[in-house]
Parts: C-alpha cells; structure tokens; sequence
C-alpha cells in the first residue's frame, strides 16, 4: 500500500481488538520496500535493510515477530506498535546491549561461556 500522496508504504493499523496471537504480517511483508525509501538512511541502516530485505520473508512467524516487538519498543517503532506487536519491555540501552552481545559471539563455546556467566548474575540479582 502506498502513502498518501504516492509516498513511502503504509503499514495496516491494529484493530481496536487484542490480537489473539501473533499479528499477521502477510500485509505487511507482502511490500517490496525501496531502501532509497527510508529516511536519511546510513549506510550501516542501507546494508542491513539490504540483508533483511532478502531474509525477513522467509524467515520464522516468531523471528519476525521478534525483531518487530524490538523495534515497536524503540522510539520510532511506532509503525510496528500500530501493526500490533507489542513492545519487549527494552529501551535503547537494552537494545544495544544485545546488539553487542550478539556481535560478540563467534561459536558456542562463547554463548556457552556468556551463559553461565549471565545465569550466575541473575540468580545473585535476587
């Protein structure tokens, strides 16, 4: 769906009902998005969305609506949070600190090492 005016795509609104499950992203993963769309997009944003472009169709319900949640938590996320996806309870530092942590990781043994070492935090954390 085009915007107003023959601008960026829309995305549907969330009905005034709770979903009752995932929201149906076939609307929404049906657009062929145009990256030069974006606004102001970096070149990090370009590449990235260059990557997603060719993967988020075919990935998993729950994978998309993973990285959907994330982003409807963000400032900016709104369009996702229309569409229905409840936010994950994170903020920018939360989001980057994830990023980190995933860039981090080479192999198991660091998820592995990572692991444990975040089990033994949250279990003194209370």
């Amino acid at each position: 769906m085009m915007g107003p005016g023959g601008g960026g795509p829309t995305f549907p609104r969330a009905s005034s009902s709770a979903p009752s499950g995932p929201p149906d992203l076939g609307g929404i993963l049906g657009l062929r998005i145009s990256i030069s769309a974006m606004a102001r997009p970096t070149k990090g944003l370009r590449e990235i969305a260059e990557e997603l472009g060719s993967w988020f169709p075919s990935e998993t319900p729950e994978f998309r609506e993973l990285v959907l949640r994330i982003l409807a938590a963000l400032p900016g996320g709104d369009l996702a949070y229309e569409a229905g996806f409840e936010p994950l309870p994170i903020g920018w530092k939360e989001a980057e600190l994830l990023g980190k942590l995933l860039l981090a990781l080479q192999d198991a043994r660091d998820v592995a090492a990572i692991t444990r070492y975040l089990l033994r935090l949250h279990e003194t954390a209370y």
